[in-house]
C-alpha cells in the first residue's frame, strides 16, 4: 500500500521508499523516513497539499508528491 492512499488518523509503517532517485532517497531519510518507521496522517491541507504527518514524536509538512514513494503496511 501506498502512504498517498491513507486517510487521517490511519497509521502506517513504512517497508519500502520507492524511488530511483537517491537524491529524494536521502531527502526522506533525513527528514527521518526510514524503513520501520511508523507514520500516522495527521490532516491534509485545504487544496490538498501539504500533508501533515507524525512520525518519531514529531510533526512534518511534506508534499503529496513524496507520498506516492513511500510503500508500507497499516497498523
Amino acid at each position: 500500500m501506498l502512504m498517498s492512499e491513507l486517510k487521517i488518523n490511519n497509521r502506517f509503517k513504512v517497508t519500502k521508499i520507492v524511488s530511483d532517485d537517491l537524491i529524494v532517497k536521502h531527502r526522506l531519510n533525513d527528514l527521518g523516513i526510514t524503513k520501520g518507521v511508523e507514520i500516522t496522517i495527521i490532516s491534509y491541507a485545504p487544496l490538498g497539499d501539504p500533508v501533515n504527518i507524525r512520525l518519531r514524536g514529531y510533526n512534518l509538512a511534506i508534499e503529496n508528491k513524496y507520498l506516492s514513494l513511500i510503500q508500507g503496511d497499516l497498523i
